[in-house]
């Protein structure tokens, strides 16, 4: 499966790479600076896109560039970020979630695939958690119905 990743230098966006790299699919990572110490594992074994959630030309770039079935989208600031900077926690944190889905959308992401765009909100609970959803079924159009809530 082809699966790109928001957030991949992050603690558990390293994780879900060494966890889809494990798996054998064809993983690329999206995130504005170099991997984490997590991921140094699957460096060699991943694309990695330099790119900022907050620019919807780069989110877009990236989906178009690598057309993946799964998008697992991880890129966020922490909590001490957020209270320090409630600006930049909105645009990252928010604004980046919908630039994902938008571009997700105008990329056509293929709905006959069955697509699923996959979002962390919490900590390791909800990362063991991730694994089930990336085939889990959907409802149909799941997805646009998310995107035309935003739009």
């Amino acid at each position: 499966m082809h699966v790109l990743v928001t957030g991949a230098s992050g603690f558990i966006g390293g994780h879900v790479l060494r966890l889809l790299t494990a798996a054998g699919n064809d993983v690329v990572g999206f995130d504005i600076t170099d991997l984490g110490p997590v991921a140094a594992s699957v460096h060699d074994e991943i694309r990695l896109i330099h790119g900022d959630v907050t620019d919807p030309v780069d989110v877009y770039n990236a989906i178009a560039a690598t057309n993946p079935e799964r998008i697992i989208h991880l890129a966020s600031l922490l909590v001490p970020d957020c209270r320090a900077n409630s600006r930049r926690a909105f645009e990252v944190n928010i604004g980046g979630t919908i630039n994902v889905l938008e571009a997700a959308q105008a990329n056509e992401f293929d709905r006959q695939m069955n697509p699923r765009v996959v979002m962390q909100v919490g900590g390791w609970d909800s990362f063991q958690a991730i694994e089930p959803y990336l085939n889990a079924p959907t409802p149909d159009n799941l997805l646009w119905e998310i995107v035309d809530t935003v739009s």
